[in-house]
């Protein structure tokens, strides 16, 4: 009986592999004994082997792209394309129109505060609404309109001037009309002749006579070398235009604040897990504002506009046309917009993202936390970050990050306006902004493994020094150009600087707690840190000159660089122990 059964169980398996064998070969069960079908005409030759690999890999390539990606690559490389073009340049646009450093620093370090503020409310209100895309789309079109109608400002009126109004003529050329002095106190009885005695024709031969004879004249004309005349712009024309931009730009960024916050939301939900590759859908972003800021200093060179100037003996200085960089700005922004357009918002899918990723923290909260220190509860408060971010350890870490921030925010508004002193060109500029992008791009590329090698806080340590070193270069360049070698470190004093704080405070703060710190470490460094350095720094330009504030902010730089480093020491810098607050590590 169990031979039988055994013998059915076998039956069973061979009926099942038959069934899935006439399946997965429909055509080969077909009888042997049915009529044989005509000849089929000859196969036409088929393509060499070569050319089938290359097809299939090229159609393997196609069909491995992601869409969505796709649309966040090409937004970023058209958005930081427009910005790239124009951004960097409005500190020498507003110096053209005659503003003061102070008031140049003011209108670009304005939009990060605002950005600050006001990038958060509008995150909550696509969240609360389900209206992702819409603000995403208002937002853009924003920037298009209140950009660039500021390139299409009216310039105040310029006049020619003396610099020392307080000169006299007199000291450049004698003049005079007194007579000769006669000897023996005759003077006075000489001035009554010529002035009464003698008719007018014979006083006026004589006045030109003795006029001649004491190296004076009263007819010859007063002339002043150019370098004695400046041209200046009229300060209430000025202070308008200022107000006026002003307004403009805190209006129009509030409303264009939310685009890119949106857009990196999106970019992360379409990447999920492998949210470590967002550096290479920004990369886009990087590589389009070089070649843009290239391509639009390039064409600024080429372009003249002599200004109208009242009054004569000034040299009319040679302007650029800088309508070219909004021009290119709006035009791009507008292609952004429209790629906008093909981004897709899925609030069921956004939704299982958070439920997932809340669901994954929790185990590993779990996991790490060491015996006795978890709260109550199992929910970590803010406060414990609070107090955490608020010891000697980390918190000098964030102050560097903010001087950092204050570093950048100061370069990229007052760097080009140096070197427009030194007679730099618009094309240097674009030099300059491709070597710093690309020395970003290999600093985030190679960041991981520069933070493995020397750790968290010697990469903070040679941010410091490379900043002291760059700054204090700048402030004594003599020929502009000579700037280039040094904006390769652009990559060390922010790409990596920004990194390792980044790894820093995520290993040191509970997963549950890492996007508000982030929050806090962004809004430090980018925000508040990037505004100061634009405002704060625009006021000491405007007292003292651009080349001595970079002297003095290096000078910062080092001694910031001395106390950190002491801190560091007496605070016990564990980093290498792997002695992390509650046991956060990774």
């Amino acid at each position: 009986m169990a031979s039988d059964d055994r013998v059915a169980i076998l039956s069973d398996d061979e009926e099942d592999q038959k069934r899935k064998y006439v399946l997965a070969e429909p055509f080969n069960t077909l009888s042997l004994q049915q009529t044989p079908e005509p000849p089929a005409a000859p196969p036409t030759p088929a393509t060499p082997e070569s050319s089938d690999g290359d097809m299939d890999w090229l159609e393997r390539r196609c069909l491995n792209i992601n869409n969505d990606l796709l649309v966040s690559k090409v937004f970023y490389f058209f958005f930081f394309s427009a910005y790239g073009s124009l951004h960097p340049l409005l500190s020498v646009y507003y110096k053209q129109l005659g503003m003061l450093p102070s008031q140049s620093g003011l209108l670009v370090g304005i939009r990060y505060f605002i950005e600050f503020c006001s990038a958060p409310f509008w995150g909550v209100v696509a969240d609360r609404f389900r209206k992702g895309k819409v603000v995403l789309l208002f937002s853009v079109l924003c920037w298009i309109l209140f950009n660039s109608g500021i390139g299409f400002v009216k310039p105040a009126t310029m006049m020619c001037v003396l610099k020392n109004p307080t000169t006299s003529p007199a000291n450049l050329t004698s003049s005079t009309t007194a007579p000769p002095i006669a000897p023996n106190g005759s003077h006075g009885r000489l001035q009554r002749d010529v002035a009464f005695d003698l008719p007018l024709p014979l006083r006026r031969s004589l006045r030109s006579v003795s006029g001649n004879v004491t190296g004076a004249s009263t007819t010859a004309p007063v002339t002043r070398p150019p370098s004695d005349y400046k041209i200046e712009s009229d300060s209430e024309q000025v202070e308008t235009i200022f107000l006026l931009i002003l307004l403009v730009i805190i209006i129009g960024e509030f409303f264009s604040a939310p685009a890119l916050t949106i857009v990196d939301t999106v970019t992360l939900q379409y990447l999920g897990k492998h949210r470590d590759r967002y550096g290479l859908q920004r990369m886009w972003g990087s590589l389009g504002w070089g070649l843009a800021m290239l391509s639009v200093g390039i064409g600024i060179d080429h372009t003249h506009v002599r200004p109208l100037v009242e009054g004569a003996g000034c040299l009319v200085p040679d302007y650029k046309d800088y309508r070219i960089a909004f021009i290119a700005f709006g035009v791009l922004m507008t292609v952004a917009l429209i790629v906008a357009t093909q981004f897709r918002f899925h609030p069921s899918h956004y939704k299982s993202e958070e439920e997932l990723k809340e669901a994954q923290e929790m185990p590993q909260v779990a996991r790490n936390v060491p015996d006795g220190e978890a709260p109550a509860g199992g929910q970590f408060q803010f406060r414990d970050l609070v107090r955490l971010l608020c010891s000697v350890q980390y918190g000098s870490v964030l102050f560097v990050a903010w001087f950092m921030g204050f570093g950048y925010g100061f370069v990229f508004t007052f760097l080009f306006w140096h070197l427009e002193d030194l007679k730099g060109t618009t094309t240097l500029f674009g030099v300059c902004s491709v070597l710093s992008h690309v020395s970003e791009l290999a600093a985030y590329f190679f960041s991981h493994k520069f933070i493995e090698l020397v750790g968290h806080i010697r990469v903070l340590y040679i941010g410091l020094a490379c900043n002291t070193a760059r700054y204090l270069y700048i402030s004594y360049l003599e020929n502009a150009w000579i700037v280039l070698p040094m904006e390769v470190l652009q990559g060390v004093t922010h790409a990596s600087v920004w990194a390792a704080c980044i790894s820093y405070l995520s290993a040191a703060v509970p997963p549950a707690l890492r996007t508000s710190a982030q929050g806090i470490l962004q809004g430090l460094h980018l925000g508040l840190g990037r505004g100061c350095g634009a405002m704060v720094g625009g006021v000491f330009v405007n007292y003292f000159d651009a080349a001595r504030t970079f002297r003095g902010i290096g000078m910062a730089s080092l001694v910031i660089l001395l106390i950190f480093a002491l801190i560091q020491w007496l605070s016990g810098d564990k980093e290498d122990e792997g002695d992390w607050p509650l046991g956060w590590r990774g």
